[in-house]
């Protein structure tokens, strides 16, 4: 495609934005209540080697009567979770976050409310197909 042929506008947001979050095979991961645990990772804010790769959720620590499938589902939610999150410390534009997932806990907490709506929606999916 000819950049001619593109938009200004488009041609010109691409320009603002810089992504390097780059995914690879790892090390097994841990799942559990309340945690995916995972090797580190580098830190998209810089000044660190790393960071730990993980996820923790200690609202399921005390759950229970949960099914299999959806513990299943669950962390699967921890999984994509930790994933939007690393997108989210990414995505830049202009240099900054695009929309950074750290700050108070209202601000994290709604962040997790938004990705937790779109695992239940996949996992409804998922089920539809299954039958």
């Amino acid at each position: 495609m000819v950049d001619d042929d593109i938009e200004p506008a488009a041609l010109a947001a691409a320009a603002r934005v810089d992504f390097r979050l780059t995914y690879a095979r790892t090390q097994l991961r841990r799942v559990q209540p309340g945690a995916l645990d995972g090797p580190t990772i580098p830190c998209a804010y810089g000044g660190k080697d790393g960071q730990d790769g993980g996820w923790y959720d200690g609202r399921d620590l005390a759950v229970t009567g949960r099914t299999e499938a959806e513990w299943v589902d669950r962390y699967f939610g921890y999984a994509v979770n930790e994933a939007v999150h690393e997108v989210l410390e990414w995505f830049r534009v202009d240099g900054l976050p695009w929309l950074d997932p750290h700050g108070s806990p209202a601000h994290e907490d709604e962040v997790c409310a938004a990705v937790d709506e779109l695992v239940d929606r996949l996992a409804q999916i998922r089920r539809n197909r299954r039958g």
